[in-house]
């Protein structure tokens, strides 16, 4: 700055440094790759001798290993394509020549014919060719079961044999991204040679597997399941219980180091030490092993063969955590240099010119679930381990010269952690404002260092914080605690030096006894000094304490950080890479580090248990998932591989304007308006807990010791009054759909419900409940006799393998996507209603639904305009804003204020959707009943139609526009309910028949 200019007043810097920008842009870029580059090269490679790992294992390379290196995967960036087309004549074309090869996709013409059909663009266009602008990510909403699976399917091999491709193809789970590779290769056989009667095999890990047929004039494309290699030996394990031998032979590996191994542990399969390996002879060298060492292996071990496969493949299937969080750990040479490892966002952004991208809003809840991190930094009483305490643990295979810079840093933050935790529980300070019936005080139960200062600001300087705080007066207070930087540069006031001074002392540790009770007299001392209240100077000096400690366990933390950052990842501290993780340190978005907040943010909370216990715990929340997720062909894929890419990416519910972690900030490129009436209705369902009058049974809001009896009770009248006659009903006029699925909120309540269903129901083998192993109920919960137990793995082959199952008891959250069950040898969903039994938990306090809430409130507040600097900054202004009014959010519902109340239901509208998705398989209706009278107790406010009236009218025209262009009759349908003034109130009331059905008879 220049002299006698006043920060506060600057408002533009320029950097004089005679250069054009851009080549002064360029240059810089070209200096910093090179270190990069440099920095990052390949680490050496283990020769013949002896080599250590883990604990005391070793091994005996033999000779000739490891001589001539590890060979690096060449992977070279397909060039830049401004646009790619996909068209509807060709895609039609194509399936029809599906049918040609296989007469059981006769449906598959007449469903895209449809598709395409009822296809808008932004114009209200019928559309003819879906385009997909490089630099931009293309979405297409449509409901669900209308062909968005056989479009992707089909697209991947059209766009690869058109020399649109390569293709990636994003899936969203693991069991997808082989699932859909099995199918198209499949189905490549079945083209080549015409085999009409080759066997569709049924996926048991939840996806449908559909014919992704070929051109039968084009060779045989290569196709390769893209899967983490850490995670391909659980995978494999997986299929060989399963008995599907073809794919544990592709994903099976075996590793060589096994067979060298002379002594100690053997290696563990999926956790081998590939990139670990030390000399044995130098375990008692003072100067320490050095570097840790490559398996020689590396090249050409099976644990990486997909991703050599994939190097030259036309289409790779991935999921979206391997796609976001997944690396190419082997070392691969670019068209700048060699690198050790590189992402596998890099990897893909650079070989493949096409994304295809299934369920992107999920992606999207899948980057914030990556961009936020919880683990426990100290506990007492509570038999749960921290990570430091496991750091420590492992340090002991740490060399002297790298045990000596972590020491420090880690007993500093593990001394102030635990220490802080005691002073929380023996009450000696407080987070908790319901303690000490201070209602200023902030109740979500995490704490933000600063989080007070405003409040502090106002009690100890006495400035008005109606008004914007002065920065200058900001960074005098900052300087009382002994967090701030360069202390002895950077003295506080003299005004509050004394008080400063004190707050030091109270975190420095040094004495050989607790400080902590002098300190507080001794500050209570000096607030009455400054001239502070006696009835103030208690929580003022609580604050303040709070204050100095959280900052100093901040900044320590990130002191660890640092010391962990520079051991490397190859060192044997799996802790210290989890810790380091979770800090921030590898930060899986390098593009975009940080979101609308402009930093990391780490957040502290204390939970206490009944017996004097408890744990602190650390939140660290980073990166901006919603820009990533609109900008993942374009600022991602420059900063990954320097060119812009197509995606296209499908989903049922991108946009949903207040869903935090699903809606993405864009508008659909493509629509398909869910325009046939009555396709989805939502009612109400709940039921009486007596016969004889109406006692509506809640189990959302009531204690939770309470809720299993009562849960029993809703089982029990949900079968005696709803589900007995809408099954009759079924059985009787769509027998072959005469199936509804009873969703709650975890496995021991589906458990639950089951029990009380089976406690009326004629037959319990009609009941099948959901768990989450084989044969296993959940902890504390007896399975009813005769209900049938499944995984859902084996869920979508239920009316094949259980066809007199009538009921299917489930957690919401595990069957709200990715599941299909058909009717067998059809389209058509077997399922003909859902039943929501609990309200879904407001979820706004958890790391990953914060991190989503602050980032999405950050990015609806910028507008596009000629100043960007002020849209940052409106951004920012926003996120903060929520940031503070969700830590002074109690976590109850009811307690909720009501934008906060409407965000937790937007989000759950966006599962009840995808929920009811899973019964409209080949254009079938749903029935959706919401039964846990929770969903309409009003005395609260939390009921759900006046939310939906509420959230409805609270969207302005153009998004109210667009929302009933995109779901047309099933927002109708929440809309309906919301304003209807007539809740059916059932009891049960018997149909005439002649006779019992079937299905009823012993």
């Amino acid at each position: 700055m220049p002299e006698g200019t006043e920060r506060s007043k600057a408002q533009y810097l320029l950097v004089a440094h005679a250069q054009q920008p851009l080549t002064l842009a360029r240059g810089l870029l070209r200096e910093a790759e090179e270190i990069y580059y440099r920095s990052r090269g390949p680490q050496p490679v283990a020769t013949a001798g002896k080599w250590a790992f883990g604990k005391d294992s070793v091994v005996t390379i033999p000779d000739g290993e490891g001589e001539d290196g590890v060979t690096p995967l060449r992977v070279r960036t397909a060039p830049y394509r401004e646009e790619v087309v996909l068209s509807r004549r060709r895609m039609l074309r194509a399936v029809g020549r599906h049918v040609a090869a296989n007469a059981r996709n006769s449906w598959k013409p007449g469903l895209m014919g449809r598709f395409f059909g009822r296809l808008l663009d932004l114009d209200d266009r019928k559309v003819t060719r879906l385009r997909m602008p490089a630099g931009k990510v293309t979405v297409v909403n449509a409901p669900t079961g209308v062909g968005k699976s056989v479009l992707l399917r089909a697209a991947a091999p059209l766009l690869a044999q058109n020399r649109a491709g390569p293709v990636a193809v994003v899936v969203g789970q693991i069991h997808e991204s082989l699932s859909n590779t099995e199918h198209m290769r499949e189905t490549e056989g079945e083209l080549t040679r015409h085999a009409l009667d080759e066997q569709i095999r049924q996926d048991d890990d939840h996806v449908r597997k559909t014919a992704a047929e070929f051109a039968l004039a084009h060779p045989t494309l290569k196709v390769v399941p893209l899967v983490s290699g850490y995670r391909l030996a659980e995978q494999a394990g997986r299929a060989l219980v399963q008995g599907r031998e073809q794919r544990f032979e592709e994903l099976a590996y075996g590793c060589d180091l096994s067979t060298w191994l002379t002594d100690g542990e053997p290696v563990r399969r999926g956790a081998e030490p590939c990139l670990s390996l030390r000399p044995a002879d130098a375990a008692d060298d003072r100067e320490g092993p050095g570097p840790a060492h490559a398996c020689p292996r590396l090249g050409v071990c099976g644990k990486y063969a997909l991703i050599r496969e994939a190097v030259d493949a036309d289409v790779i299937v991935t999921n979206h955590h391997n796609l976001l969080g997944g690396s190419v750990p082997v070392p691969v040479e670019t068209d700048k240099g060699v690198l050790d490892r590189i992402s596998l966002l890099e990897f893909v952004m650079r070989r493949y010119p096409v994304l295809l991208v299934d369920e992107v809003d999920r992606m999207q809840q899948s980057w914030c679930e990556m961009g936020t991190d919880e683990f426990t930094l100290a506990s007492r009483g509570t038999h749960r381990s921290s990570l430091l305490v496991e750091v420590d643990r492992q340090r002991e295979v740490l060399d002297a010269a790298s045990d000596r810079r972590l020491v420090p840093v880690l007993f500093k933050a593990r001394s102030l952690g635990e220490q802080f935790l005691n002073y929380v529980l023996e009450g000696d300070l407080w987070l908790d404002p319901a303690e000490h019936d201070d209602d200023d005080r902030l109740n979500s139960g995490w704490h933000v260092p600063g989080a007070w200062d405003r409040w502090l600001l106002d009690k100890l300087l006495h400035v008005d914080i109606t008004q914007p705080i002065d920065p200058d007066v900001y960074r005098d207070f900052r300087k009382i605690f002994p967090d701030r930087k360069k202390k002895k540069r950077n003295p506080p006031p003299p005004r509050y030096a004394h008080l400063a001074a004190l707050l030091e002392k109270a975190v420095s540790r040094d004495e050989s006894h607790d400080a902590l009770p002098p300190v507080k007299t001794q500050i209570d001392r000096a607030l009455a000094k400054l001239g502070v209240p006696g009835h103030e100077r208690r929580e003022i000096t609580n604050a303040l304490l709070v204050r100095a400690w959280l900052g100093s366990l901040r900044q320590s933390l990130r002191h660890l950080k640092a010391v962990l950052a520079g051991m490397g990842r190859r060192e044997q501290m799996t802790a210290g890479r989890d810790l380091a993780k979770a800090l921030g340190t590898f930060n899986r978005n390098p593009a975009l580090p940080f979101g609308p907040l402009g930093y990391q943010l780490i957040g502290f909370k204390v939970e206490k248990d009944q017996h004097g216990g408890g744990r602190l715990s650390v939140q660290a929340l980073s990166g901006d998932p919603h820009t990533s997720t609109v900008q993942l062909g374009g600022t991602i894929a420059l900063a990954t591989a320097g060119v812009e890419r197509s995606i296209l990416a499908l989903s049922a519910t991108a946009y949903f304007p207040g869903a935090a972690k699903e809606h993405l900030h864009t508008l659909p490129a493509y629509v398909m308006t869910d325009a046939t009436p009555g396709s989805v209705t939502a009612r109400a369902g709940n039921v009486s807990e007596t016969p004889n009058g109406w006692n509506p049974i809640a189990i959302g809001g009531q204690d939770q010791a309470s809720k299993p009896a009562r849960l029993l009770d809703l089982g029990a009248r949900l079968w005696t009054d709803r589900l007995s006659e809408h099954l009759r009903y079924l059985e009787n006029h769509e027998r072959d759909r005469a199936r509804a699925m009873v969703v709650s909120n975890a496995y021991s309540q589906a458990m639950v419900l089951a029990a009380g269903i089976a406690s009326v129901i004629p037959d319990p083998s009609w009941i099948a409940v959901v768990v989450k192993k084989k044969n296993t109920p959940p902890g504390g919960v007896a399975p009813p006799q005769g209900v049938v137990m499944i995984t859902v793995d084996q869920l979508e082959d239920l009316p094949f393998t259980h066809p007199n199952v009538k009921v299917i008891c489930a957690p919401m959250r595990l069957v709200a996507r990715a599941l299909n069950i058909l009717v067998p040898g059809t389209d058509r969903s077997a399922l003909a209603s859902v039943w929501v039994a609990t309200r879904p938990p407001a979820d706004l306090h958890s790391p990953t639904s914060m991190y989503a809430s602050i980032g999405a409130a950050g990015i609806a507040a910028g507008r596009a305009g000629p100043d960007p600097a002020r849209m940052l900054a409106d951004q920012s202004r926003a996120a903060h804003k929520r940031l503070y009014q969700l830590l002074s959010a109690s976590p109850m519902l009811s307690r909720l204020p009501k934008f906060l109340k409407i965000e937790v239901l937007a989000g759950i509208l966006v599962d009840m959707i995808q929920l009811a998705g899973r019964a409209r398989r080949g254009g079938t209706p749903v029935q959706l009943y919401l039964v846990d009278n929770a969903f309409f107790a009003t005395h609260f406010g939390t009921d759900y139609p006046s939310l939906l009236r509420a959230y409805y009218d609270q969207l302005t025209e153009h998004q109210q526009h667009h929302l009933r262009r995109t779901y047309g009759s099933t927002l109708t349908a929440w809309l309906d309910l919301a304003h209807s003034t007539d809740q059916p109130h059932l009891v049960h009331v018997p149909l005439p028949r002649a006779s019992a059905a079937e299905y009823e008879r012993p």
